[in-house]
């Protein structure tokens, strides 16, 4: 979730909402990533909320560079549902459960954010040692309520501003 990483995922988001032959809806784009990729899930819906009708994030900690407080503030018209499983042994549940009582803290219920916690999630398939971490495979499992939560999704936020990561202040 290094800046230039997310400026180049936002410009190439633009460049394919662009090409009228791929017929995209700009307004039913979902940002999705599990693991060091939920953690950018974060980062990059915090720095452009307006760009994303939703967020699903599966065993990220949290946002890595953008501020928490930042975080809680610009994501306030994003639902996300977030998942993570106790027994994980590559990304603690612990540092999600923090994230997700700092949001509540701040007022978001559950419509806003969704957090799905199960007490044991599978492996990865090709790393069948990393006990619990491979959540996603139960977020996007064949009969997941989380297929007709994504569909029901649509941008309803105003466009971006401005956001601070690392302090600096970045025009989005």
């Amino acid at each position: 979730s290094e800046p230039y990483v997310i400026d180049r995922l936002l410009s190439l988001l633009d460049e394919l909402l662009g090409m009228s032959q791929l017929r995209l809806d700009g307004a039913r784009v979902i940002l999705v990533g599990g693991s060091m990729g939920g953690s950018g899930v974060w980062d990059i819906a915090a720095r452009a909320p307006s760009r994303f009708a939703a967020a699903v994030v599966c065993a990220g900690e949290g946002p890595k560079r953008t501020p928490l407080r930042l975080a809680i503030s610009r994501l306030r018209s994003m639902p996300m549902w977030v998942f993570h499983a106790q027994n994980d042994v590559q990304s603690p549940v612990a540092l999600t459960d923090k994230v997700i009582v700092r949001f509540r803290e701040a007022g978001y219920d559950n419509e806003t954010l969704r957090y799905t916690r199960l007490i044991e999630g599978p492996p990865p398939r090709v790393y069948p040692h990393v006990k619990g971490h491979a959540i996603w495979l139960v977020a996007f499992a064949e009969r997941s309520p989380v297929w007709s939560w994504l569909l029901a999704q649509r941008s309803r936020a105003e466009p971006d501003a401005t956001a601070a990561v690392d302090g600096a202040v970045i025009a989005a």
